[in-house]
């Protein structure tokens, strides 16, 4: 069973917002529609919810936090995260800075914030873009990363042993490195097909 596409609707009518972050900056991010994402360096923080993105989301230096607790408590597994939805476009995150980012919690689900419980990040049912994550010892994903028809290329850099607390679902998966890489599954950390009932007379 495919997941469900996430609900965009509530950002409808609000222009695509352009996010380019380099040198010592600082962005605070807001849930809603983003037409790209570039970083080379500084900071970004992601408030809980749903990001929309229909380019590019780019991160080749600087540090990634969302939800903004995981920059001081980077092991912080519960409550509201973020889902970054890929509905056309590329993800590359292969900064040397650290990035922790967390999926929102399957327990604390609310249909008003629109993201996708244990859904980290997810590409539209037709983007083929790459999805990209390097990793280091400062590095942690929790969340399902669901790109059917994306690849999804996953690698560490020498030395460095970063945590992937996910699933890779993707139409083809590319795991590679010069480090080991941490892989925990924990189903309540993911997204899971919800329960359903069909009844016939």
């Amino acid at each position: 069973q495919s997941a469900p596409e996430p609900d965009c609707s509530a950002y409808n009518g609000l222009p695509g917002t352009s996010i380019d972050v380099h040198g010592s900056n600082s962005e605070t991010l807001e849930p809603g529609v983003y037409s790209d994402i570039k970083m080379t360096g500084g900071k970004i923080v992601l408030k809980p919810g749903l990001y929309c993105i229909n380019g590019d989301f780019t991160v080749t230096g600087g540090a990634v936090y969302g939800p903004p607790i995981m920059e001081t408590n980077p092991t912080y597994a519960e409550g509201d995260g973020v889902t970054i939805y890929m509905k056309s476009g590329s993800l590359e995150i292969s900064t040397g800075d650290p990035v922790h980012l967390k999926s929102p919690g399957t327990l604390v689900f609310d249909p008003t914030e629109h993201y996708v419980p244990g859904m980290l990040i997810q590409t539209g049912a037709t983007n083929s873009g790459l999805i990209k994550l390097r990793g280091n010892a400062n590095t942690s994903f929790f969340g399902t990363i669901y790109a059917p028809k994306a690849t999804i290329d996953i690698g560490g850099n020498p030395g460095m042993h970063p945590t992937f607390s996910t699933q890779l679902i993707g139409y083809t998966v590319i795991v590679h490195g010069n480090s080991d890489i941490n892989f925990n599954y924990d189903t309540s950390k993911v997204y899971l097909v919800p329960s359903a009932l069909s009844m016939y007379q």
